[in-house]
């Protein structure tokens, strides 16, 4: 659940400096709208690195611990490592390969 807010902060934060382009419209075409626009990006920047700040050292605690979870535990080549080997000696072994 932590991964899917990390990931909602970044898409705000990025909508936020997305608003750059009709920021510059507007003050190109000069329709007073400008402002507007520079409260909704802050909003959206804000609220996207507030979330993602909350997120992060949580984030990175829990994938350090699965990390050290899944070296301990894992194996190099998963677990039907074997099974190849095995599934060619009985082949070679009733002739077919």
């Amino acid at each position: 659940m932590l991964a899917v807010a990390h990931v909602l902060g970044l898409l705000l934060a990025f909508f936020g400096a997305a608003y750059l382009l009709p920021i510059g419209c507007s003050i190109f075409t000069g329709d007073g709208l400008a402002l507007f626009f520079v409260v909704a990006a802050a909003c959206s920047t804000g609220a996207g690195l507030l979330l993602v700040a909350a997120t992060m050292g949580r984030r990175r605690a829990r994938m350090k611990s699965a990390g050290t979870h899944i070296r301990a535990t894992a194996r190099p080549f998963g677990s039907k490592s074997k099974a190849l080997p095995r599934a060619i000696t009985r082949l070679s072994s009733i002739g077919i390969a």
